[in-house]
């Protein structure tokens, strides 16, 4: 039985299931298009080592995913609300517990590790930068930060109730800063942003994440689809980039009985019209038949 967090000033800021309902309607206003948002190869090696159930990091992942979606959407999300981890939960339709609750606290490891972090400002709107070199247009992504803003600008572009709310946010570092690392009396970049340099991560479609949100789609599912993502490099298998793998070493790999890996396999297999699937091929070597099962993963996901 999952034990309740216990309640804190943090939950007077819930929200009525219609303003929950607009947010939504915001962010994923685009949900049909091919925008995404990328999960650091890291974070996935993360939960695989985890010691807890597949349920738990199932929900790890998405809340990992709602923390960058809705800084990424703040012109839907911190603007007109304050928000925290209780909201994101709402957001995303999870149930807040105290096991969730302890993978994103202070001492945790996504935050000692530059995953997230608390910021005393918040977001107010996300834009697409770019810069021109000789060969090619190099883009990035911009914050516009609510403390950068000057009084006026504050009272045209923020609800009068915003105003009155804290000033503070869930980043992500990985995403905004990247890794930085202590080198004598300064701090050394070791790692850039992912949204501005990527590398090695693998990506989930707004349209995923909202069927997840919307019920289409289990948590636990869209965790093996994220796992199997992570196992193909992110790319899409074709002949000649199948991967060789079996149902039990797939269900060892999301942390899953067999029982259960076969009711996500069967849910992804039917969600994906069979671009997810397991295909067993057979052949003749040294005289002998010999059969191999092999994991596709033709679309975007």
């Amino acid at each position: 039985m999952e034990k309740r967090v216990k309640k804190n000033n943090n939950w007077r800021f819930l929200l009525s299931n219609e303003e929950i309902e607009r947010m939504r309607k915001g962010v994923f206003r685009e949900s049909n298009s091919h925008f995404k948002i990328v999960i650091p190869k890291e974070f996935m090696t993360y939960l695989e080592g985890l010691d807890t159930t597949n349920a738990i990091k199932a929900k790890s992942l998405l809340l990992y995913a709602g923390i960058i979606l809705v800084y990424k959407e703040a012109n839907y999300t911190y603007r007109r609300h304050h928000i925290n981890l209780e909201i994101i939960c709402q957001f995303l339709g999870l149930k807040y517990n105290e096991k969730l609750r302890k993978l994103f606290t202070k001492s945790s490891y996504l935050v000692e590790n530059q995953f997230i972090g608390t910021q005393y400002d918040f977001p107010v709107e996300y834009s697409v930068s770019y810069v021109e070199d000789k060969e090619k247009r190099n883009y990035f992504g911009k914050y516009t930060m609510f403390k950068s803003l000057s009084k006026d600008e504050k009272e045209k572009m923020i609800d009068a109730n915003r105003l009155t709310l804290p000033v503070r946010s869930i980043e992500p570092i990985r995403h905004t800063k990247g890794v930085s690392r202590k080198k004598g009396q300064e701090m050394e970049l070791v790692k850039p942003p992912i949204d501005v340099q990527g590398d090695k991560y693998i990506t989930i479609t707004y349209k995923s994440l909202f069927d997840t949100v919307k019920g289409n789609l289990s948590v636990q599912s869209l965790y093996l689809a994220c796992v199997v993502k992570d196992m193909l490099a992110n790319k899409i298998t074709t002949s000649y980039s199948r991967f060789k793998v079996n149902k039990n070493s797939l269900a060892k790999k999301v942390g899953a009985s067999l029982g259960t890996f076969k009711k996500q396999h069967r849910e992804l297999k039917n969600y994906t019209n069979q671009n997810y699937r397991l295909e067993q091929f057979t052949t003749k070597r040294n005289g002998e038949f010999v059969s191999e099962v092999f994991l596709f993963f033709d679309s975007e996901f």
